[in-house]
């Protein structure tokens, strides 16, 4: 996704309108709407230091836009997934082995109905893996519907400041130092999501 499909996308679901959004950044007269336009078609590149009054404009992590402001490969490689996944949905479907190996007929009926049998990709980074159990977490969260489409994207366009750790039995263990989920909502209420 580019910088300014990410940008458009954030901006919608923000509900702020591309004029609101231009004379935040101070453009003036008739080219509000038209600078943020070129923003968002990739007509024009908006300058780094233009993306982080954006990011502070929409109130999510710089690194939406710029992913030199990561702490590392795993960060950058992780976040781009989240990305991907916006624009393609349902691209990738993340499942946990517990203990021993899944059985695979109950994969191929449960995320490939039909059409073919999967293969596996792991990762041999244990901080990566981290991101995957809570990336994984929040999808069941959101199959169980303990969260909402909107706050799945929330969490992913703030993380890592959305990021907690997630124990073995997939229950969180430590707090956000970014709180993502609506008011007076749980979420992840102390159940164990389902890992086979």
């Amino acid at each position: 996704m580019t910088i300014g499909e990410k940008i458009s996308r954030i901006r919608k679901h923000r509900s702020i309108t591309q004029k609101q959004l231009g004379e935040f950044l101070g453009f003036g007269g008739k080219v509000v709407d038209r600078r943020i336009s070129h923003y968002e078609t990739g007509f024009r590149v908006p300058k780094k230091e233009t993306l982080i009054k954006i990011a502070d404009f929409f109130e999510v992590e710089v690194n939406n836009f710029i992913p030199e402001e990561m702490h590392g490969f795993s960060e950058e490689f992780f976040k781009e997934l989240l990305w991907l996944d916006e624009e393609y949905p349902n691209f990738f479907n993340i499942f946990c082995f517990k203990n021993s190996v899944m059985n695979a007929d109950k994969i191929n009926r449960e995320f490939f109905p039909g059409k073919f049998s999967p293969v596996s990709l792991c990762v041999n980074n244990d901080v990566f893996n981290e991101y995957l159990k809570e990336w994984y977490l929040r999808i069941e969260e959101l199959r169980l519907k303990e969260i909402t489409r909107e706050e799945y994207f929330e969490w992913k366009i703030n993380w890592p400041k959305t990021s907690v750790q997630v124990s073995t039995d997939f229950k969180e263990v430590s707090k956000p130092s970014l709180e993502w989920r609506r008011k007076n909502e749980v979420g992840n209420s102390g159940k164990t999501v389902r890992c086979e």
